[in-house]
């Protein structure tokens, strides 16, 4: 006959009799009810009362813990996820990736640079830098070292020999700061430039060729005014002159210009300009 139970009805035709409801809370939050049911008319005694709050209770904690635990077990699906996720991003980059605390330990180690190795990442954690990375050896600078000094991003180069052969590595380290501004980590990116120093090599040969053939097309240059000239003077007086001493002279003038002519035309084939016919056999340069 008690007015706060609902479906009196129900219970009746259930064969329920009497009833004890206890709230189980976390904290001061209802999150469930515990009801005790009963076949016989009972009035439950302060024991009873007291043992269900207390397995309410527990059973209150129990959801709770278990609830924390579901979220708990997310959120450390989510980490390794995201863990997973940036390693696959790590393992894609091309240039090899480092990154060492403040006590020159590597904590992080792409699989590039892990290959170059020839080391397992179970290996490489926890090793000191200078065991992996001695610049210092040839003389060159170490950028983790000037970042972790000087709080400013390095870049060096320098070489090593990597299966019996050459390279040429670019080694940029920049800081990674704590709250307090000073350096936690250092990241380094370690890039083999070798195809791009042989390429500015090559680059600069193809320059300094440039100027020898762009030197060479001056000098042809130079040449071609005075030989137009020197040719069209000689080639008058052959004509003008009657003594026959003075006109072998006069050929051998012309011959040698046809021979400075012809060194002209060598150079042109070198640099491209171009040679044009004058009068006679002879040929002018042109510089174009």
């Amino acid at each position: 006959s008690d007015d706060r139970v609902l479906n009196k009805k129900n219970m009746m035709e259930e064969g329920i009799n009497s009833l004890l409801a206890v709230p189980i809370k976390v904290g001061k939050e209802i999150i469930g009810v515990l009801r005790i049911f009963s076949e016989k008319h009972h009035s439950f005694t302060s024991t009873e009362v007291n043992f269900a709050v207390t397995v309410a209770e527990a059973g209150g904690t129990a959801i709770q813990n278990a609830r924390m635990y579901q979220k708990i077990n997310l959120l450390f699906n989510q980490i390794e996820e995201n863990e997973r996720f940036l390693s696959d991003i790590l393992d894609c980059i091309r240039p090899e990736l480092l990154v060492v605390d403040k006590n020159r330990h590597v904590v992080l180690a792409n699989k590039v640079c892990q290959q170059r190795l020839g080391l397992e990442e179970a290996d490489i954690l926890g090793m000191e830098y200078h065991e992996l990375c001695s610049a210092d050896k040839d003389g060159s600078a170490c950028p983790v070292d000037d970042v972790l000094r000087d709080g400013k991003p390095a870049t060096y180069e320098h070489k090593v020999t990597l299966k019996d052969e050459e390279h040429w590595l670019e080694r940029t380290a920049s800081p990674m700061f704590d709250d307090d501004g000073n350096v936690e980590f250092v990241i380094e990116i370690i890039r083999d430039i070798t195809t791009k120093r042989a390429l500015e090599k090559e680059q600069m040969e193809r320059v300094e060729l440039q100027g020898v053939v762009e030197l060479a097309g001056t000098v042809a240059h130079e040449i071609n005014t005075p030989l137009f000239a020197a040719l069209g003077t000689a080639q008058i007086l052959e004509e003008d002159i009657e003594k026959q001493e003075l006109i072998a002279d006069v050929q051998t003038i012309i011959r040698n210009l046809k021979n400075i002519s012809e060194l002209t035309k060598k150079m042109t084939d070198m640099t491209g300009f171009e040679r044009k016919d004058y009068v006679g056999e002879a040929n002018i340069v042109e510089f174009k």
